[in-house]
């Protein structure tokens, strides 16, 4: 089990920490929630690595092409499936980050290109 602090807006509007606890199981969980969607999608050999150090900022290497930010754990089978329509739709020579945290763009992935 690991703390962390996160922010949450109180009653009156006003910012405050909240201790929040994260155990390996979760961080595991997500991370097989991640996978599935990846089979799900017959991508998940695409995949190079996952991050789920940060249960608010989990991210995925796709290939050597793109970075996922996933964000929190919430709804990761509609964010892969999100990720793999958008990369589908794609040019092969594209790369970049891809967000797809739904907390910049609520409503669409956001495409960032590799400098």
């Amino acid at each position: 089990t690991e703390s962390a602090v996160v922010q949450e807006t109180n009653e009156q509007g006003e910012t405050v920490p909240i201790p929040v606890s994260v155990t390996g199981a979760q961080r595991l969980n997500a991370a097989l929630q991640i996978v599935k969607a990846l089979e799900d999608n017959d991508i998940v050999g695409e995949a190079t690595s996952l991050n789920v150090a940060s249960m608010e900022y989990i991210v995925l290497e796709y290939g050597n092409r793109f970075q996922v930010n996933l964000g929190d754990s919430t709804n990761l089978a509609y964010k892969i499936n999100c990720m793999n329509d958008v990369i589908l739709q794609m040019s092969d020579y594209q790369s970049g980050i891809l967000d797809i945290s739904f907390t910049i763009w609520p409503t669409q992935v956001g495409y960032t290109p590799f400098a």
